[in-house]
């Protein structure tokens, strides 16, 4: 999917999903336990977590890294064929894209990386975007607080993003990465 060489897999998966894609997942969380009313559009819903998520990196994570990111995201989104027929625009077409089948990793993997790469092209900051979508009681935290790619993974991820979150007043709760070998999912369970 993200179109590399064999000796840049490692690096290319961990910048895009234990980087980039674990604090989108995050995001849903953010949005729901902030006040941010649910979005049923797909297309909105995910470029809302997508702004957060690269907005939340561009401001506490390794700009070196970021930027790599965005060449690792533009090469992956210029190699996959749109599934998008020429009489209907992108938001059309994926409006009502609850009735696709999931199993269609390329058509999915078009809508994720297309609005990834709007989102990590973007210039809007943090306290900005969350302003936007009404999450307004927080603190602006010091630029000194990091979300590193130094022994990447998704847990030590989502721990110091979820901290920088929590000392700008946000509502994050405890969240475990749980791996799975399945690629459809990917969610949060629910807490008992």
């Amino acid at each position: 999917m993200l179109g590399v060489n064999q000796n840049q897999v490692d690096e290319c998966f961990n910048l895009y999903f234990h980087w980039f894609n674990i604090i989108h997942e995050l995001s849903h969380i953010l949005a729901s336990n902030n006040g941010v009313p649910r979005r049923n559009n797909l297309v909105e819903k995910e470029t809302m977590v997508n702004r957060i998520a690269a907005s939340f990196l561009r401001e506490f994570g390794d700009i070196d890294s970021y930027k790599r990111l965005q060449l690792i995201v533009d090469n992956a989104q210029e190699q996959l064929e749109s599934p998008i027929p020429v009489s209907a625009s992108f938001d059309e077409y994926f409006s009502d894209y609850k009735g696709e089948d999931d199993r269609d990793m390329a058509k999915y993997a078009f809508l994720q990386l297309t609005l990834a790469r709007k989102a990590l092209h973007s210039t809007e900051g943090i306290y900005d975007v969350l302003s936007h979508y009404r999450i307004t009681n927080v603190r602006k935290v010091e630029k000194n607080k990091t979300c590193s790619v130094k022994n990447i993974d998704a847990q030590h991820t989502i721990d110091e993003a979820s901290a920088i979150l929590g000392e700008m007043w946000l509502i994050v709760p405890k969240v475990t990465v749980i791996y799975c070998n399945n690629p459809l999912i990917h969610c949060a369970p629910k807490s008992r």
